[in-house]
């Protein structure tokens, strides 16, 4: 008797397997294991397929690196505020972009080295600049202070998780125990640190930045060369 042969699992689109998924699954790998272990057939065992299943949905390495700053991006536009609040907006993304880079602080070198540049992101910068407008701001100066903040956010964030902290009191504390001979204005701001509020870092830096950037939300005139006049 013809023992039956056992049915071969469907590969591609037909193994109920999608992109989302699948990025999902890097996502868990990555913040279990780290970066290094991301791979096409270690990804493809923790979903039950094999790697060429995982590469018809995700393509490439680099185009499965830049699906996972699509992933992390896309919890980072909460509800954005009224239109045409630009600085609530830039806050509002400052903070969604962190939370989700604290959640995941093993992707923050994918996302700072990747440009991400996919559909889905795409669609967020828009929903972002939309509600930026409408505005003083146009199109091209709301985009440079998303992108100024989102810089912000991803310095301050990998010097949160390589310290461990996030306050100016934490930051202080670790001077105290330097040596200060000499150096008379270091030694007076650690002296006044224990009287001052612990305020966050990430805080401060964030507002400075949303004030510098309204002072000057207008482009400023490019510079002429040196030795160029610009009259006749």
């Amino acid at each position: 008797m013809r023992s039956q042969a056992t049915p071969r699992r469907p590969q591609g689109r037909h193994a109920g397997v999608t992109r989302a998924a699948l990025l999902d699954a890097a996502t868990e790998l990555v913040d279990r294991d780290g970066l290094a272990a991301l791979s096409m057939r270690r990804l493809g065992a923790a979903v039950g397929v094999e790697a060429m299943t995982v590469q018809h949905h995700v393509g490439t390495k680099d185009q499965l690196l830049d699906g996972l700053v699509e992933r992390l991006l896309d919890g980072v536009l909460p509800d954005l505020p009224d239109a045409g609040d630009w600085q609530g907006t830039l806050r509002a993304v400052a903070h969604g972009f962190r939370a989700q880079l604290l959640a995941h602080p093993r992707l923050v070198p994918v996302v700072a080295t990747r440009p991400g540049i996919t559909p889905a992101t795409l669609r967020g910068m828009e929903r972002a600049l939309e509600a930026m407008q409408p505005s003083e701001l146009g199109p091209a100066r709301a985009l440079e202070m998303v992108y100024a903040v989102i810089g912000l956010v991803l310095g301050q964030v990998g010097m949160e998780v390589a310290a461990g902290d996030d306050t100016t009191a934490d930051r202080v504390g670790r001077l105290d125990a330097a040596d200060l001979d000499g150096l008379p204005l270091l030694q007076q701001a650690v002296g006044e640190a224990p009287g001052r509020e612990r305020r966050s870092v990430f805080e401060v830096s964030l507002e400075a930045l949303i004030r510098g950037l309204a002072t000057g939300s207008s482009p400023a005139a490019e510079p002429q060369p040196a030795g160029r006049s610009t009259g006749r």
